[in-house]
């Protein structure tokens, strides 16, 4: 699946170390599956109205995905 967000995209948006900690709090890899969620809700909100995915993917998209998945 494409996300709309990358673990680099992440790291760019709140740094390397502040990521790499969140990406290993638990045992094993939670960046994917957060980005993957992220994705599939902003998907919810466009479903209908945009054809999905997204492409280009604009920046806002972008931020708001990484948002999402940070704090998820």
């Amino acid at each position: 699946m494409t996300t709309y967000a990358t673990q680099a995209d992440l790291e760019q948006r709140f740094g390397a170390q502040e990521i790499a900690d969140l990406a290993y709090r638990e045992e094993g890899d939670a960046l994917g599956p957060a980005l993957a969620d992220a994705t599939a809700l902003i998907d919810g909100y466009l479903r209908g109205r945009y054809a999905l995915p997204l492409s280009p993917v604009p920046a806002l998209v972008t931020a708001l995905a990484c948002d999402l998945a940070r704090f998820a």
